[in-house]
């Protein structure tokens, strides 16, 4: 009698897309680029998605392969960091106090020590030095 089970070659339950070391099945198709939304292209002024830079794909491609992409500079605002509320600004503080007091802890084990990620230390390190700027 034959039987008809299968021989696996990987657990059941593992994901095959995106694994590493697998050549390109975790990767988007060639040609595929993001491309946003309709607007004029500040390069050649013709209409089509922007991808970034406030450049068409083509343009954006053609400034990236001669290596002088750095022309067109990015178009993101700067990120602004307000706390609001009372108690973040407690807690940043309290953060300034662990991180710059005596036996100033890393900004990891502050973290920890206030129970807070990592990227909310870097917030409160960026209103902070907001603040010591606007004091001078």
């Amino acid at each position: 009698m034959k039987s008809d089970a299968r021989v696996l070659s990987r657990p059941i339950g593992t994901q095959t897309y995106g694994d590493r070391g697998r050549g390109d099945e975790g990767r988007r198709p060639a040609g595929k680029a993001r491309v946003g939304p309709e607007a004029p292209c500040v390069c050649c002024g013709e209409w089509g998605g922007i991808m970034a830079r406030g450049l068409r794909e083509r343009c954006y491609s053609r400034w990236r392969k001669n290596g002088r992409l750095g022309r067109w500079p990015l178009l993101r605002k700067q990120a602004v960091y307000e706390l609001e509320r009372e108690f973040a600004i407690q807690r940043a503080r309290e953060y300034e106090a662990l991180r710059i007091g005596p036996g100033g802890l890393s900004r990891k084990r502050a973290c920890i020590v206030l129970d807070v990620t990592t990227r909310t230390a870097y917030r409160y390190e960026a209103w902070l030095r907001a603040e010591a700027e606007a004091r001078r």
